[in-house]
């Protein structure tokens, strides 16, 4: 299903990212005034243009697209959406505002990365006007009506992090600064699994713990994952993120330390992975996890060998 009610006026999309279900999620949050959390690439509009118009929301009542950081999988259908959503601007961080303006600089990122994949994956990504965007300062709020947000700078996964913290539901929106919960494993194996989100090229190791340690210290209840979907025991799983940080950059520098390229440190984190995280009788195959731990691998060991260097 990808309309999910979460319950205190927040709603679940799945956008079917990468044609995949239950790998990347929208979240509409509804006060007075709408808003919603992440956009989802271009493709995935439909899924959130229909999750809106099933729960009686017109499209004029939107005023605001929260996006947590520009990559395109969170922000890629933005431009696309405001087209759609008349009264909606689009909040984003400073560091990232000009490239929503401007997509040129990470069309070319992720080619780079998608390859041939890449329409099909990400469509057209439509530059967002200059006078749309809004980026909120650190410790700003957001007064929805009946629910207020608030917005935290939170770099590491890269510069232009952005985390939202909601007082109706107690929850955080960190987009990938909390990791990736593989949802699969969790219907399957009833596994909280989640992995650090170390993707080329500007993952930074003492800044993503640091990120994670500061939403930490608001003491939520709930993280509600780009991908995928909401989990509790927030305070539990922030710190597994930033032991799972430290365990897998201490690796990146010992096999770059013995002489290793990133072939090797590629072989010893997928063993890593499924030798010592999952359970000897959970071992199912998420759509995409292969993919994700080959950008987690080459993102860790980029940044250990430029620190070397």
């Amino acid at each position: 299903m990808s309309l999910v009610d979460l319950g205190q006026g927040t709603y679940q999309i799945d956008v079917h990212d990468m044609g995949v279900a239950e790998r990347t999620a929208v979240y509409v949050l509804r006060g007075e005034r709408t808003a919603l959390i992440e956009s989802g690439p271009t493709p995935g509009a439909s899924y959130v243009l229909d999750g809106l118009e099933a729960l009686g929301v017109r499209r004029e009542e939107v005023h605001y697209i929260i996006v947590t950081h520009i990559h395109l999988d969170h922000a890629g259908g933005s431009g696309y959406l405001l087209r759609h959503l008349p009264n909606a601007r689009v909040y984003v961080h400073a560091k990232g505002a000009r490239h929503l303006n401007d997509p040129s600089r990470l069309i070319a990122g992720a080619r780079e990365i998608y390859g041939a994949d890449f329409e099909r994956f990400f469509g057209e990504v439509v530059p967002v006007p200059a006078d749309r965007l809004y980026s909120p300062v650190d410790g700003e709020t957001l007064d929805l009506g009946g629910r207020v947000l608030t917005f935290y700078n939170t770099p590491g996964h890269a510069p232009h992090c952005l985390s939202v913290y909601d007082s109706a539901t107690r929850g955080v929106f960190p987009g990938d600064a909390a990791g990736i919960r593989f949802y699969a494993l969790v219907k399957e194996c009833g596994l909280e699994f989640i992995l650090p989100s170390a993707v080329p090229p500007q993952f930074e190791p003492e800044a993503a713990v640091a990120s994670a340690q500061r939403l930490r210290g608001l003491e939520p209840a709930y993280v509600y994952f780009t991908h995928f979907g909401r989990a509790a025991g927030a305070v539990e799983l922030l710190d597994r993120y930033c032991d799972l940080v430290r365990q897998m950059t201490a690796m990146a520098k010992n096999i770059i330390e013995a002489g290793g390229d990133w072939p090797a440190f590629r072989h010893r984190y997928r063993e890593w992975i499924t030798a010592e995280l999952l359970p000897p009788d959970c071992r199912p195959d998420p759509q995409n996890l292969g993919f994700d731990l080959d950008l987690n691998s080459m993102g860790l060991y980029q940044y250990v060998k430029s620190r070397k260097e």
